[in-house]
């Protein structure tokens, strides 16, 4: 956008990727295009344009000042996201020391915090969802109120916030119905049926628009070029199930804890806010269903239930209205002290992925997983297969898993994987895979150096998919 003025990306290297796993082909112009959402892009301007402003250049790769811009960018987003979680959970509760935890809780006491370090768009998603709901919850609160100016202006920030999330990743349209209900339930049928055919029909057309300067047709979303059939729906959802709701890997309760404690706060959730929760419901409902049967639901190469991460700060909505006004004393203090020990334990994960560079666990998985599945990008597995040192990987979040690569010191045989390894591997290979688990306690340990290098690197080499 900044170097050409338009969405076209021009020829990407060779190397980046095979053709259509990141950029497609437009056969109507014949330019190339980014497969993935414009917002995307949007909300990276701001950083992009002040390196170019200040560096006259924008290179492809290997941006010193843009790692610093990026990060200095994803922290301003993560102080408006908790600001905004305060001002959304005020509406629960007036205690200031509450919603401070809750927000401290939601941020860093969750796999959020991963995407806070990331330049990926999950943060701004995050950031769209909440003041989406904020908005959302006010417009409902609000309905007899005589400032319709204020209402208009709700309504305005809302489907800009929905039509932003659509143009970021296509799934979140499935929020149209859902906010169009929500404002039916709080500013009249008819006013609020109104507002959601004109956004539906906005968002819609946004889309369109997008996908056909894109992709050359408005029905066309970018997934028809690389391996289209990994994204067409199936007819199983149970490995998304347990995928979602028990494993360690990318299970919600792992990665944020908080919403399993606000389960038990759900009952008293729907008494006293009951619109807003059927409107929370609606919205799992309409995005999670549809996730299930899709073979892409975990959203690979990422962190946690990646697809879900938006949303999942407003699960933690009942436990703050539970705790900040149904339970005594002793109760609250119990409740506050689950809270706080859970949110311990998802910043001890939290901790252990951050310190590592970005991919480092699917680094370690890879070389057992490639013995039965070439490296697709997906990262799920045929039904049944297997491969050595599954029930290690399949059984630890991601954050044991880096951790034990800095308990052993980046010695593979020295970390519970170093047996199965030996077992497994030739002997040239076995060597290969001690490399490349030093390498990744090497790029995540600052001080490793001034502790004496440990292996040679020049003796082996990494095969190209590893």
């Amino acid at each position: 956008m900044l170097l050409r003025g338009s969405l076209e990306v021009g020829q990407p290297p060779a190397t980046l990727a095979e053709p259509g796993m990141y950029f497609v082909h437009n056969e109507r112009t014949g330019g190339m295009y980014s497969k993935y959402g414009v917002f995307g892009a949007v909300c990276f301007l701001p950083p992009m344009a002040l390196e170019y402003a200040t560096t006259g250049e924008l290179p492809a790769l290997d941006s010193r000042d843009r790692v610093v811009l990026l990060n200095g960018w994803n922290t301003l987003l993560t102080m408006a996201l908790a600001g905004m979680l305060v001002r959304l959970g005020s509406l629960y509760t007036r205690r200031v020391w509450l919603l401070s935890g809750f927000a401290v809780l939601t941020v860093f006491g969750s796999f959020i915090w991963n995407y806070a370090r990331a330049q990926a768009t999950e943060l701004p998603q995050i950031l769209l969802t909440v003041v989406m709901a904020d908005q959302l919850f006010r417009w409902m609160r609000a309905e007899g109120e005589a400032g319709r100016s204020r209402g208009v202006w709700r309504g305005l920030v809302v489907w800009a916030c929905v039509a932003a999330l659509a143009l970021t990743r296509t799934n979140y349209v499935m929020l149209v119905p859902v906010v169009a209900v929500g404002m039916a339930m709080g500013g009249g049928v008819r006013r609020g049926l109104g507002w959601g055919v004109c956004g539906g029909v906005v968002v819609a057309g946004l889309m369109g628009l997008a996908n056909f300067v894109k992709f050359g047709s408005p029905f066309l979303t970018g997934y028809h070029q690389y391996n289209p059939a990994g994204h067409m729906p199936g007819i199983d959802p149970f490995p998304a199930v347990w995928g979602f709701f028990v494993s360690a890997q990318k299970g919600i309760w792992w990665h944020f804890p908080l919403a399993g404690i606000a389960v038990v706060g759900w009952a008293g959730f729907f008494r006293r806010h009951g619109k807003e929760a059927w409107v929370l419901v609606a919205g799992v409902v309409c995005v999670l269903v549809p996730l299930l049967f899709v073979p892409t639901w975990a959203g690979d190469w990422g962190y946690g239930p990646r697809y879900l991460v938006a949303g999942l700060p407003l699960y933690g909505l009942p436990w703050l209205s539970w705790v900040g006004n149904s339970l005594p004393g002793w109760r609250r203090n119990a409740v506050l002290g689950a809270a706080v020990a859970t949110g311990m334990a998802g910043m001890y994960l939290g901790f252990e992925v951050n310190r590592a560079a970005y991919f480092s666990a699917y680094k370690v998985r890879a070389p057992f997983s490639d013995l039965v599945q070439p490296p697709a990008g997906f990262g799920s597995f045929a039904p049944g297969a297997t491969y050595p040192g599954m029930e290690y990987f399949e059984r630890r979040p991601w954050g044991v898993i880096v951790g034990d690569v800095f308990r052993a010191e980046g010695r593979l045989e020295r970390s519970p994987l170093g047996e199965v390894a030996k077992e497994t591997f030739s002997p040239e290979d076995y060597q290969a895979v001690r490399l490349l688990y030093w390498q990744v306690y090497r790029d995540g340990n600052w001080w490793w150096e001034t502790r004496g290098k440990r292996f040679d690197e020049s003796k082996f080499a990494l095969p190209g998919d590893w």
